[in-house]
């Protein structure tokens, strides 16, 4: 739940919904919108078509999608790399093991054995996919896009891209 509230990326992007969850978003939707008339009788059927709503959501979104005792764990790792994206310093291991008491030097390795890539690589995609969207849409130019990374100048900003810029 705090991933979906908190997430920049939700808010701007959206849920990319399976058609059936889709619809059973719309029908919830609807349900809450009948039973706006007296919010204060109806809150706790309200709340629960909400969290009726974020399961879907949740479903929906490929680094929640995990199984397993380990899941709960690695779900933070994710909401902790997606909350701090914009401030590189905090993606360290040293400065992200604290949060998850786990050794920095095991980090990595904790990472990469549930998800199947480094932290790193997972960081970058993460931050480039981010870029690209920036790019795409053609509201920030590039020095913005770059002071919002906490990327030192536009020239890092294109050395991570590559030539795509």
């Amino acid at each position: 739940m705090e991933y979906l509230i908190k997430s920049r990326e939700t808010h701007q992007h959206g849920f990319p919904l399976l058609a059936a969850d889709l619809q059973t978003v719309r029908l919830l939707f609807n349900v809450i919108a009948s039973l706006k008339h007296d919010i204060f009788a109806n809150q706790d059927l309200i709340w629960h078509q909400l969290l009726c709503i974020s399961m879907l959501l949740a479903r929906n979104m490929p680094e929640l999608q995990m199984d397993g005792p380990r899941s709960r764990d690695l779900q933070a790792m994710f909401c902790y790399i997606h909350k701090n994206i914009y401030t590189p310093n905090l993606l360290r291991s040293q400065v992200m093991a604290p949060h998850f008491n786990i050794a920095a030097d095991y980090l990595g390795t904790y990472f990469k054995r549930h998800v199947g890539m480094t932290i790193r690589t997972y960081i970058h995609q993460y931050r480039n996919r981010l870029i690209r969207q920036r790019i795409a849409a053609g509201r920030m130019i590039l020095k913005e896009i770059a002071e919002e990374f906490g990327l030192t100048d536009v020239s890092h900003l294109t050395k991570i891209l590559g030539k795509e810029v």
